[in-house]
């Protein structure tokens, strides 16, 4: 099973609809509404299998933290909610244990990681800064 079709699953047992639709801004949303959520989804902005894993990530760490806001929210708001979805997401699909598991087995680079991991090199980083943020930062064994 692929990491799309495991978090499709996920998201699926969650409960939580993956709709396909046109959106004007952004490529995902999720759209919360009497307590019943929906993530809608436009796949004409999205350009590989790892990139919609990493945007499905991203909108179901919006709905595991309650992680909502509307247009209207102050920017403040906005950054903490996404923060929010962006640090479940990094928790569940790279912990730092596994970023330093590929590391010590000699992958140096966030495109090596993000190969390996079936993630984009832009989530790797990310989640590499998110962890640098709270002290753990990346060994890397000089000798290997």
């Amino acid at each position: 099973m692929t990491n799309l079709e495991k978090i499709k699953d996920f998201i699926d047992k969650e409960g939580i609809p993956v709709v396909q639709m046109e959106l004007e801004e952004g490529c995902a949303m999720v759209v919360k509404r009497a307590g019943l959520a929906l993530i809608a989804l436009d796949k004409s902005q999205i350009n590989s299998p790892e990139e919609e894993y990493v945007v499905l990530l991203h909108e179901m760490g919006h709905c595991k933290e309650n992680a909502m806001y509307t247009t209207h929210v102050a920017r403040e708001e906005h950054k903490r909610k996404e923060f929010r979805a962006d640090k479940w997401a990094y928790l569940y699909a790279l912990p730092f244990e596994e970023i330093q598991k590929h590391v010590d087995s000699g992958l140096t680079s966030d495109e090596e990681i993000a190969e390996a991991t079936g993630l984009t090199a832009g989530f790797v980083r990310n989640a590499v800064e998110y962890y640098a943020l709270y002290g753990k930062c990346i060994q890397r064994n000089e000798w290997a």
